[in-house]
């Protein structure tokens, strides 16, 4: 129950789970149709798509569309490992439904850590993110997290839609100190249900 689909372009041995493999770039990856649900207990996976970068490697023209279901971390998330920023290209996230539902015992703000949609330690130069839906019950986060390592030259947010039922807090965006160079935001609703 870790992430749904994970990509990394190679590097250092993670946490003892896979063999060391060469850190180069790759272009042209599409990842379509994932729907994270609980089937055997209430643990639900901890990402639905990870993105992963080794030793500044890029992975260049990325597709993620329609990623449904509760994750217990992140339905999406593009993180460059080890403290060496990664680099991602051309990048188009749509059609993503769900939010954190879950947060083991052990860790109890895993879920403040990751947004529903997350970027971390990573440039990209063009990201496109469109037809996100959420629906909160439980907490008051944002759906879009950049954290203060972030550099997007030119990030397009639209066609989002947010209802929380009585929450006080961000429930959008939050962009830390994330360098964010050109940033359009069109047909956003952020909506409380009580």
């Amino acid at each position: 129950n870790d992430d749904l689909i994970a990509f990394a372009s190679g590097g250092a041995s993670f946490q003892g789970k896979m063999s060391p493999f060469p850190a180069r770039n790759y272009e042209n990856v599409t990842v379509r149709n994932i729907f994270p649900e609980n089937i055997y207990d209430s643990i639900p996976a901890l990402k639905g798509v990870a993105f992963y970068t080794f030793e500044h490697t890029r992975v260049s023209n990325i597709t993620i569309d329609n990623v449904k279901g509760n994750t217990a971390a992140a339905s999406v998330l593009f993180y460059s490992l080890f403290d060496k920023k990664g680099y991602f290209s051309n990048v188009r996230v749509s059609r993503i439904e769900g939010t954190n539902v879950y947060s083991r015992s052990e860790h109890p703000d895993l879920h403040a850590s990751y947004a529903p949609v997350t970027f971390k330690n990573s440039e990209i130069d063009r990201l496109v993110i469109e037809g996100v839906r959420r629906e909160e019950g439980r907490y008051a986060q944002p759906t879009f997290s950049f954290d203060d390592h972030m550099d997007v030259k030119e990030l397009l947010l639209t066609n989002v839609s947010i209802v929380h039922k009585g929450l006080t807090g961000n429930v959008l965006i939050d962009f830390e100190k994330a360098n964010i160079s050109k940033f359009r935001m069109s047909d956003v609703e952020v909506l409380n249900s009580k």
